[in-house]
């Protein structure tokens, strides 16, 4: 690597630190205004109902943002490369570094030739840690969102998704009674037998009931689909209408689930794009297909504005 090189890389992955560092900071600043009132309901239910707390409310409240911070950096990461790009260049014009590097023949694009290499690495970072540390870090990101739910009785229109990726849709949940309207029921073969759509339920009334094992959701007043694991055709006898003897879910999805959130941005591409299917019929929840899109367009986003942006700059500084 040239020297010149290095030295426009060394500019411009401070220029980086340092533009990530300020607008995540004032992204964090910002929302925890936003959120005062809910952390405040939060932590006073939990006094008034006698509850223990593992942790004082300033380190709930650091570790929600500090979980967040990956998912942030994916949201943020475009526009922080165009602006670390555009104050190394900025910055070289004002002192005059681009007279010598013209006067020895070398193009002032090919000084941009770092920038964007280190650009597309940055991106492909900003992917690595959507697909690999956020995913892990999902149940904690969910159990630290409680503080930010607030304590609201009723809650419409979500989905949720358990540890072994069946997907639960709610019309209408009551945290209270613990039972809710307009539910449908995705539930999937385990991954040895290929992950594929096992059943489909539709049931107008769920309940929560509590068991020695732990709980169970009892389904009432809906239909059924059977899928074949192989072919995901639907298999013969399929569909069957229940009643209010209904169908019991054992384990997966608990009422403490509900009050977290499993939000799309926390899952891989994959599975994210078997939510966008699955969504298709609920309109109401399309912030899956949102998420999905976002996930392919926020590292090549970072790379088009970089390709946009520095050749306005660098035209710019040449006719300074």
């Amino acid at each position: 690597m040239k020297i010149l090189d290095r030295y426009i890389l060394k500019n411009f992955l401070l220029d980086f630190l340092i533009c990530l560092v300020t607008l995540m900071a004032l992204c964090v600043i910002v929302e925890t205004f936003e959120k005062a009132s809910e952390f405040a309901e939060y932590f006073g239910d939990q006094k008034k109902a006698g509850e223990p707390m593992q942790r004082s409310p300033f380190q709930a409240i650091g570790r929600y943002y500090l979980l967040h911070l990956p998912i942030l950096y994916g949201q943020v990461s475009p526009i922080i490369l165009l602006m670390a790009a555009m104050f190394t260049v900025t910055r070289m014009g004002r002192y005059g570094e681009f007279i010598p590097i013209k006067a020895s023949g070398i193009s002032l694009y090919r000084v941009l030739l770092p920038i964007l290499i280190v650009g597309v690495v940055l991106s492909g970072i900003s992917v690595v840690v959507q697909e690999i540390l956020v995913p892990r870090l999902s149940d904690s990101i969910r159990d630290s969102e409680l503080i930010s739910e607030g304590g609201g009785e009723l809650i419409s229109s979500f989905q949720r998704i358990d540890s072994d990726g069946n997907v639960y849709f709610f019309s209408r949940y009551s945290t209270i009674r613990q039972n809710g309207l307009g539910i449908r029921v995705v539930r999937r073969y385990r991954p040895e037998l290929g992950g594929r759509k096992k059943t489909t339920i539709k049931a107008q009334f769920g309940r929560f009931q509590r068991t020695e094992k732990g709980y169970t959701l009892l389904l009432s007043d809906g239909v059924i689909e059977h899928f074949d694991p192989e072919s995901g055709f639907r298999m013969e006898g399929s569909p069957q209408l229940f009643g209010l003897e209904g169908v019991s879910i054992v384990g997966g999805l608990e009422p403490i689930d509900i009050l977290r959130s499993r939000s799309p941005e926390t899952l891989t591409l994959r599975p994210m794009a078997d939510l966008v299917r699955e969504v298709e019929e609920n309109p109401s929840l399309a912030e899956a297909r949102v998420a999905l899109h976002s996930r392919y367009a926020q590292p090549l986003s970072g790379i088009i504005l970089l390709f946009l942006g520095l050749p306005f700059v660098l035209g710019s500084e040449n006719r300074n």
